[in-house]
């Protein structure tokens, strides 16, 4: 009995002349979804070091902020009526792992954008950016799903919408089935929000992150 044969694709992302990242980036999309359609088993993007022909020199800018995107969109989608195991613990493997892939090289890429005297300058840059964009997340993801839930209860007065988001969020008891339903429609909402975000930084890292390194050669 022969075995079936799987093909995949390497993409480098080549640059054309006259042509810019952004560009390539779109013909890398277009090939991952021509490969997907044509049934190719995977699709890989190599990684490449100090070519200016070449978009996106490093991987993990774009594979770990896609996975994590992917397990937020898992996220929302996730039927909470199910058991922990099989509804939110896939997705979260997924949004870890997503993580785990993108924050070293992140690091490494701020680290290494300095020389070593200024590397402990450059580690507290990124701290204190890093607990300054978490607190405008909580804050900007917080009134995002305030207004997702009012949105749900259209009708009530914001007092009793604040009154109701308090009470699910405290998981008292009584509370009326349609704050509930509203509740998980914005809790979804949140996550597909944060997964654009996720799936943006990718776009981004993949576009405008480059190493340190010296010239290629002419």
């Amino acid at each position: 009995m022969s075995a079936r044969l799987r093909l995949s694709v390497l993409d480098q992302s080549p640059i054309p002349q006259g042509s810019s990242g952004a560009r390539a980036l779109g013909n890398t999309l277009d090939l991952a979804g021509l490969a997907d359609r044509l049934g190719y088993h995977r699709y890989w993007v190599a990684e490449h070091h100090g070519g200016p022909m070449l978009a996106g020199p490093s991987p993990e800018a774009l594979i770990g902020p896609i996975a994590a995107a992917v397990g937020l969109a898992l996220l929302a989608f996730a039927d909470f009526g199910k058991p922990y195991w099989a509804s939110v613990f896939p997705a979260i493997c997924v949004l870890a792992a997503g993580m785990t892939i993108t924050v070293p090289p992140l690091t490494s890429t701020v680290m290494g954008s300095v020389g070593e005297a200024h590397a402990g300058i450059a580690s507290g840059i990124n701290n204190a950016v890093a607990r300054v964009a978490g607190l405008l997340a909580v804050a900007a993801l917080g009134a995002v799903l305030f207004a997702s839930f009012s949105d749900h209860l259209a009708g009530l007065p914001p007092a009793h919408v604040n009154q109701a988001l308090n009470a699910v969020q405290a998981g008292e008891a009584g509370v009326p089935a349609d704050a509930l339903a509203a509740f998980d429609r914005a809790l979804r909402t949140v996550m597909l929000v944060t997964s654009s975000c996720a799936l943006l930084a990718g776009i981004a890292g993949w576009l405008w992150i480059r190493p340190i390194g010296p010239e290629p050669r002419r």
